[in-house]
């Protein structure tokens, strides 16, 4: 699926009359709208979440000043079913030229003459797809959430072992203090030496692995850190090609 952005200057409100309605403006609102969709059926079943919205002040995609205007987004069921060439949009803004439309309705720009011109020096009509973009978008959010999953799987497995440390920082010194006391009270001199061997010798062990174990964790928590900030740093500065990517998209449809 696919999905595209209509901007016009067009009133394509969606105003759904009852058959009964006598208002010409929404007659002639919802008009517009149902030639605006069925010049894309045309070629794809067309689906939508929401309806076109009103706008007013600076118009979008540079195409300069200040008017009314009706932005849409719609869905088509395959990716390229618009596609010319390298264009995403150039058979849509084919179908949609010279259109005829009804004009003087809420619009604020004279439409003469009163058709959709999605092409030549002064349109009235933008097209955009924006499927890449939003692809992008989901990209970065699933690559997200498999870096947060990796993350969280390391949180769990330290902070397991975090018990385990404590637990053996509260029982280790405990126990060998006990076996000491006993050894010393009923064993025999060669028995302490033996016991006091075998204690230093594993406290010294306990003491080097939880060590390089706090060094490690230490590290990869700097890394975890290091990369979540590269990670930002990047997606901000891909956030911004995706904007000049657009801006590049909606200049070559307005030209067009």
């Amino acid at each position: 699926m696919a999905r595209y952005r209509i901007t016009t200057l067009v009133d394509i409100t969606r105003t759904q009359p009852h058959r009964s309605e006598t208002d010409k403006l929404k007659l002639s609102q919802q008009s517009n709208f149902n030639t605006l969709l069925q010049t894309i059926g045309l070629r794809s079943n067309v689906t939508w979440a929401n309806d076109p919205k009103k706008h007013t002040g600076a118009l979008p995609y540079n195409i300069g000043g200040k008017a009314s205007h009706w932005i849409w987004e719609f869905d088509v069921e395959r990716d390229d079913v618009f596609l010319e060439g390298s264009d995403p949009v150039a058979l849509l803004i084919k179908d949609m030229q010279g259109v005829p439309i009804i004009a003087e309705l809420e619009d604020s720009v004279e439409l003469r003459p009163a058709v959709f011109q999605s092409a030549g020096a002064h349109p009235n009509t933008c097209l955009s797809n924006i499927y890449h973009l939003n692809l992008y978008g989901m990209c970065i959010k699933y690559l997200f959430k498999a870096y947060m999953i990796e993350f969280y799987k390391f949180r769990n497995k330290t902070i397991r072992q975090i018990r385990i440390w404590a637990w053996l920082a509260a029982v280790l010194p405990m126990s060998a203090l006990a076996a000491t006391f006993f050894i010393w009270t009923f064993g025999t001199e060669t028995m302490i030496r033996n016991a006091m061997i075998i204690g230093e010798t594993t406290m010294f062990t306990i003491a080097v692995i939880w060590w390089w174990w706090a060094i490690f964790v230490i590290r990869r928590l700097v890394d975890y850190w290091t990369l979540t900030d590269s990670n930002i740093t990047q997606v901000l500065d891909e956030i911004k090609e995706i904007k000049e990517i657009a801006n590049d998209i909606n200049i070559d449809v307005t030209d067009k």
